[in-house]
């Protein structure tokens, strides 16, 4: 189970894939194609209520032409440690 603040980096990190996909005028559709998953994982990533696995993070980057380190910049503290 997450907490709070992990709830919100996830949240975070779904809003900014949204916003670039928009900016990419690209459907939930076409992306779940160019990363072979559905459109309701897409839709979940998005929502923030999906634990990205370090492949995935990666391919999103790279089909909306992110930098992953951008991402990654998050300040972290002991509470993203506490379940």
């Amino acid at each position: 189970m997450r907490n709070k603040r992990q709830d919100l980096i996830l949240k975070k990190v779904g809003t900014l894939f949204f916003k670039q996909r928009h900016s990419k005028k690209l459907s939930r559709t076409q992306l779940a194609i160019h990363l072979n998953t559905d459109e309701k994982q897409i839709r979940r990533i998005e929502a923030g209520e999906v634990n990205l696995t370090l492949l995935t993070l990666l391919k999103l980057c790279y089909v909306l032409e992110l930098e992953p380190q951008n991402i990654l910049i998050i300040k972290l503290n002991d509470s993203i440690l506490n379940d």
